[in-house]
């Protein structure tokens, strides 16, 4: 938020080239001034500062710091006329005397004392100074002051505004500087020059220009004599008002760490002890109860200790009921055991070194949104006036709370949107024109009445599916393969306990193993597999829970099954679980690489967009006139979308190769594309909530989306979709050559291989005559 200040070595070029002295020549001539107007009581104070000063006749000439030193009790009093503070310097103004235009400070008085955090005042101030003037700025105080003198310009304010950060204490602090030329005299050689007034002030107030008055009033024609009074004022809260403000305007444009880490720094500010930490956690909640949500409560002191915490919800929960739902400000200048048994997350508090601890709740209109933390490692640190400052903040704080609140409503309600309804954002305005005109037509006596019915006409189909390749297959072979797991485990199982118990049950029961397992090695139909699975329930575990309870010897080896065949983490379903990470993992990369691609889409033309959960992903679009009638539809539009399908298919084929060396059982995917060439309609259907075709054409081609999936070529046995291409699927050859033209310029592209396949198809139920184009992904 700040500048390091720099060194007392750094001194700007323009201090160089000044011919400057220091004196109280001119004050002291000031002074005579006004005496000599003066009829008032004031006149014998006048007469009084003029016999005080005659006193030091060497004070007509330069002072150096050594003539200063020896002078202190003079500045001293020379200041307290200035600053008419004569009882005591009890002023909050903060007053500096320095050389003319110079970091060369000769004074402090004792409120600007107070600010340094270093004991050579002067010196600090010297540094503020230097740092706060730019060149330029130099430039412009130095020929303001200037015209001031020579021709009676007034139009330049000698105020510069600075933020820097205390070297020693690493606070940040905010100043407004001004810099005083009352008691500095011009000396001019040569006489007054003249000077065009317009241009003057065209180089004054432009800083790429400033540099040329320098050749229109050389600065080594003047010399300055004097000194200067340089005055701070701590514009610290006004600054932070500003900081405030910005923050609370940008907030949903902003990143919400950078948010909490601004907050943050402005509380620090604000407090100006950097040995206290400070928290910021926003209180949510789902359904009006709270929940925990890392990603904004990471800057916590109470977050950190809930992750620590294995149950973390339900000891977000317990914290929630003991003290957050009737909060008030917890101040701990200790943690004992008694404040831990009545707040139990205090306890992991405890555990880092934090001494003093400081809870205050944030309200906005009387409903609790979060809380501020203050923490610190020393103890008595914290105090009721650093609490205090923070009602600066505060109502800024809640604000910043509420839109955390807001902000998560509008992703559940985004996930919602996405995942669980088919109320697209492109058609949502036909929803909403819906029901108003229901609203509108209707008494609040026959408002039961059915709505209008929700159709688009004339809209184009486009459809895809990404499938799992063989998935019946391969999860049968992860059936299997567990089944032989769990008959081996149950063996080995029943072994052990019969060496413990000799029962003739337990080897009947070894031999229907032997009998299940030539069953399963043949492989099983879904009764065998249901008859499989009575003996495993009823059978086997109802012997297994009896000898627990009257055979202790047993329980171990038989809790060692039960672990062994749990669905979660046990061995027996090891490959089902393997099988369905990896199919969650595919269709992950489906999801999210159709949802990134159809985003960018959208903004050309708004379309409708529906993805179905299957073995793989299958998805609908319609685009035409009726989804967005304010734009004027062209078929140019459905072009781009059909590129997008080539597009998007190439890129998915592409990540989920990448992704074949991460996933535990190894799966292919195929991918299809249905070219529909004219146009249906399509209604929503309230019962199901989704959107589905109308007429009997129309159905014809939902019917054809249906068969397609696992055709295969005309006179052979080969499956249309393979493994690393895609197929389009197509009826008229106007689609299938814009298909071929940007396939073609795809493979320039290098995105498909060059070995573009023509194929006829094999005829469907009450389908015949479909052909298709295939062509492969490049890898590489």
């Amino acid at each position: 938020m700040g500048n390091k200040v720099p060194s007392k070595a750094h001194e700007h070029s323009v201090f160089e080239r000044l011919n400057i002295t220091t004196s109280l020549k001119p004050y002291v001539e000031h002074i005579k001034s006004f005496l000599q107007d003066e009829t008032s009581v004031k006149a014998g104070f006048y007469e009084y500062i003029l016999n005080k000063m005659s006193k030091y006749p060497n004070l007509e000439q330069t002072l150096k710091g050594q003539d200063l030193a020896q002078h202190k009790d003079l500045i001293e009093f020379v200041y307290a006329t200035l600053s008419y503070d004569l009882f005591g310097d009890k002023s909050e103004a903060m007053w500096a005397f320095s050389a003319p235009f110079k970091p060369d400070v000769f004074y402090c008085n004792n409120e600007l004392s107070k600010a340094w955090s270093t004991e050579d005042k002067n010196d600090e101030t010297n540094k503020i100074i230097a740092g706060s003037m730019s060149k330029t700025q130099q430039l412009r105080l130095i020929y303001a002051f200037v015209f001031h003198k020579l021709y009676g310009y007034e139009g330049t304010e000698n105020d510069i505004y600075y933020a820097y950060t205390d070297e020693n204490t690493d606070a940040n602090k905010f100043y407004l500087i001004n810099f005083d030329f009352t008691f500095v005299a011009l000396h001019t050689e040569g006489g007054v020059p003249k000077v065009d007034f317009d241009t003057f002030q065209r180089y004054l107030h432009n800083d790429s220009e400033i540099e040329k008055l320098e050749h229109l009033l050389p600065l080594t024609n003047f010399t300055f004599d004097g000194f200067a009074i340089v005055k701070f004022k701590d514009v610290r809260k006004q600054q932070l008002a500003l900081s405030i403000e910005n923050l609370v305007t940008n907030i949903d444009k902003l990143d919400w760490n950078a948010v909490y880490n601004e907050m943050i720094g402005v509380i620090k500010v604000l407090i100006q002890k950097n040995e206290i930490e400070i928290g910021l956690l926003p209180l949510l909640n789902v359904n009006n109860k709270f929940v925990f949500y890392e990603s904004n409560a990471s800057h916590s002191i109470i977050a950190d200790t809930i992750l620590m915490n294995e149950t973390q919800e339900t000891f977000y929960e317990d914290a929630l009921n003991k003290y957050f739902t009737s909060p008030k400000p917890l101040i701990l200048n200790q943690i004992t055991d008694v404040d831990i048994e009545k707040y139990p997350f205090l306890k992991g508090i405890s555990t880092k070194a934090i001494a003093t601890l400081v809870i205050i709740p944030v309200f906005v209109h009387k409903k609790l949104k979060g809380f501020v933390e203050l923490y610190a490692s020393n103890k008595g640190i914290i105090h009721r006036k650093d609490i205090q400052l923070l009602n600066v903040v505060l109502p800024s704080i809640g604000q910043m709370f509420q839109n955390a609140l807001n902000q998560l409503n509008a992703k559940i309600e985004n996930v919602i949107k996405q995942n669980y309804t088919s109320l697209h954002p492109s058609v949502n305005w036909k929803f909403n024109e819906t029901a108003w005109l229901h609203i509108k037509e209707h008494t609040q006596e026959d408002a039961s009445s059915d709505l209008r019915k929700i159709r688009f006409e004339q809209v184009y189909p486009l459809y895809g599916a990404i499938d799992i390749r063989n998935s019946t297959v391969e999860r049968n072979k992860a059936l299997q393969k567990d089944m032989f797991t769990h008959i081996d485990l149950l063996q080995k199982t029943l072994i052990s306990v019969h060496k413990k118990v000799k029962l003739d049950i337990i080897q009947e029961m070894l031999f229907e193993c032997k009998k299940w397992t030539t069953m399963v090695q043949d492989f099983i139909n879904s009764s065998d597999e249901y008859g499989l699975n009575n003996f495993l329930t009823f059978e086997v575990e109802q012997l297994f829970q009896h000898l627990k309870i009257n055979n202790p010897d047993t329980q171990h080896i038989i809790d060692d099954y039960f672990k062994a065949i749990e669905e979660e983490k046990g061995a027996a379903h090891e490959n089902r679980r393997k099988l369905e990470k990896s199919m969650q993992l595919i269709n992950k990369v489906i999801n999210t690489q159709l949802e990134l691609m159809a985003d960018e889409l959208q903004v050309a033309f708004p379309f409708y967009f529906e993805k179905f959960r299957t073995d793989g992903v299958e998805y609908d679009i319609y685009i035409g006139q009726s989804i967005a009638p304010d734009r004027k539809f062209d078929p140019l539009y459905l072009s781009n979308v059909r590129l997008w399908q080539l597009k998007s298919m190439a890129s998915i084929v592409r990540v989920i190769q990448k992704l074949s060396h991460r996933l535990p059982t190894f799966l292919d995917t195929t991918n299809l594309i249905f070219a529909h060439s004219n146009t249906i309609d399509i209604s929503f259907r309230n019962d199901e909530r989704r959107f589905d075709v109308e007429g009997s054409y129309n159905i014809r081609y939902q019917v054809i989306k249906k068969r397609i999936d696992k055709v295969h070529i005309k006179y052979t046995d080969e499956r249309l979709t393979q493994p690393g291409k895609i197929a389009i699927v197509y009826f008229n050859q106007k689609e299938a050559d814009e298909f071929i033209k940007f396939i073609n310029s795809l493979i320039q592209q290098e995105i498909f291989l060059d070995d573009l396949e023509v194929l006829e198809l094999e005829d469907l139920q009450g389908v015949a005559g479909l052909k298709a184009l295939r062509v492969g992904v490049r890898f590489d």
